[in-house]
């Protein structure tokens, strides 16, 4: 974990919450399949996916370039596995760890 919170300023982060549809009947229009990742409001998404889960669901703003990077973090481990993505509004990711907690962040390219 100390990798993590090396490499990223947790200071500088604040919750996301994704306006999903635009017919709200009560309250507030935003609603997560898989809660709220932290953002530093440009082009960075980080997810706590807990072991619990068997995927996530993200929704994030279209990069300009309409690539991510995606990166996968084993929190017990360090490690991480990385690719560069074309961008989708609705994506599901599953953990290259079965049964165990993970830190997914996104970034813009």
């Amino acid at each position: 974990m100390n990798t993590l919170f090396t490499k990223y300023n947790f200071n500088e982060l604040k919750a996301y919450k994704p306006k999903l549809t635009i017919n709200s009947r009560i309250g507030i229009d935003n609603f997560s399949t898989s809660g709220y990742p932290l953002t530093n409001d440009k082009s960075l998404y980080l997810y706590f996916v807990p072991k619990e889960n068997d995927f996530i669901n993200t929704v994030i703003p279209k990069p300009e370039s309409n690539q991510v990077k995606v990166t996968y973090f084993n929190i017990f481990t360090g490690e991480t596995k990385e690719e560069i993505e074309t961008y989708q509004m609705f994506k599901s990711y599953s953990s290259p760890w079965k049964g165990q907690a993970f830190v997914l962040i996104v970034e813009s390219v």
